[in-house]
């Protein structure tokens, strides 16, 4: 694995990759100190500013791209996804998707354990933040209709998951059941059961979703955040050991000029 980042490029008969660059960045080769040791992309009273413009510079220039023209999302775990262009991009958006067609500019997202989709497709791009909230209310479905709209083809465009809380680590109670029976999700295909504890295959319904929507080519990471700590942050791995705040790790993707 790349000290900084992760790059899944399976499907090398494809056209798609050839102007598209992106990467899933670990929590490695950044400036941060103490518990958001080293590079931590979110801004938090626990972190110099200076120190995250830098992180999210570092990640940038490392896929030689513009700091300058990095869009980040106000996410709130909603199912709302924006199309950002060359009028838009320095604005302040709340959302926790977005896709481009402009040259240039580098579309990003911050995950501690929900999951980071990439988009790659004939003429667009897009990356999705999907927790388990965003995940019910359809913002992958939402993704693809805004896609759709604007003539990306879905069904030849490749859906790229990184790394995020997998199944041995997504332990769940029952009130978390309960919603999910709430959204019409089989409880039977996506929740395991052991005789101590009960778990959610969060990976495996992201999967799901994503073939509901006629894609073919779908890369999912195996690298569970949580029990990737020396390598990622992971919100409930700093639970569990009484941290205040956990840092976050930063994907990004964009159509090279």
């Amino acid at each position: 694995m790349n000290d900084m980042y992760l790059k899944f490029q399976s499907h090398k008969n494809d056209d798609y990759y050839e102007n598209k660059v992106y990467g899933f960045f670990t929590k490695n080769g950044g400036v941060s100190n103490g518990d958001l040791k080293s590079l931590n992309c979110a801004f938090t009273k626990f972190e110099l500013d200076e120190n995250v413009i830098k992180n999210r510079a570092i990640a940038c220039k490392s896929l030689t791209l513009d700091p300058n023209k990095l869009v980040l999302l106000n996410q709130v775990h909603s199912s709302k996804v924006l199309l950002i262009d060359k009028k838009n991009y320095r604005n302040i958006h709340t959302a926790d998707g977005m896709i481009t067609k402009e040259k240039g500019i580098v579309l990003g997202i911050l995950t501690a354990d929900c999951a980071p989709v990439i988009i790659l497709g004939k003429k667009f791009v897009g990356i999705i933040h999907v927790g388990w909230r965003g995940l019910l209310n359809n913002i992958l479905k939402n993704t693809s209709i805004l896609l759709k709209k604007k003539g990306e083809s879905i069904e030849n465009s490749i859906f790229i998951v990184g790394p995020h809380l997998r199944l041995n680590s997504f332990e769940v109670q029952n009130d978390f059941i309960n919603h999910l029976m709430k959204f019409g999700v089989n409880i039977k295909e996506y929740i395991k059961t052991t005789k101590l504890k009960t778990y959610f295959d969060f990976s495996q319904l992201i999967k799901k979703k994503i073939q509901l929507l006629g894609v073919k080519k779908i890369l999912i990471s195996k690298v569970d955040t949580f029990r990737s700590s020396d390598n990622f942050f992971s919100y409930r791995y700093s639970k569990i050991l009484g941290k205040n705040y956990c840092g976050r790790n930063i994907s990004i993707v964009s159509i090279k000029k």
